[in-house]
């Protein structure tokens, strides 16, 4: 014998609605590999972080060659970009530093992080973002550096530098 089953909602054991998709949820960590091999980031623009490998990647959504992430399913995820941005060579300082996300090329959200005022050789911060999103669109980590006092050659740092994103299930 055999039959369909149809149901509208389904209930926790505490008698809640709950989600049940029958997959698993999808989960990326993507990140630069090696050392201070990530690109320059050119003053006062924001500049792609070029993660080119990957810890853990469910349903294939990063490409390595496009630096983006693309949602396989429509729900709510939360996203966490973390940066470390390295002076590599010449002279002055940034005043200010920012990691963002991008949202089918669009900003989001940014947050900014000040320098010192002093020679800052490096400078590494995260940021989070929960957000509902449609199958097909996708997700960019970038970074800014302002020009400061002369700022010529800041770059992303490998191992540091990596974004995670999480479908969260039921929310």
């Amino acid at each position: 014998m055999t039959g369909i089953l149809k149901v509208d909602t389904i209930q926790s054991a505490a008698g809640q609605p709950t989600n049940f998709i029958g997959r698993k949820p999808a989960f990326c960590s993507a990140y630069i590999a090696g050392g201070d091999t990530g690109g320059i980031i050119s003053p006062n623009t924001w500049t792609l972080a070029p993660l080119n490998a990957t810890f853990f990647d469910n349903y294939s959504g990063y490409n390595t060659s496009s630096h983006r992430y693309v949602i396989p399913h429509a729900g709510t995820y939360a996203i966490n970009g973390s940066v470390d941005m390295r002076h590599n060579a010449g002279s002055g300082a940034s005043n200010q530093f920012y990691i963002g996300f991008f949202i089918n090329g669009s900003e989001v959200t940014a947050l900014e992080k000040d320098g010192n005022g002093n020679y800052d050789w490096t400078m590494a911060f995260s940021h989070f973002l929960e957000k509902s999103f449609n199958q097909g669109d996708y997700i960019e980590l970038k970074g800014l550096c302002s020009n400061g006092s002369g700022m010529t050659n800041y770059r992303f740092r490998g191992g540091r530098t990596q974004l995670t994103v999480r479908e969260l299930i039921g929310v």
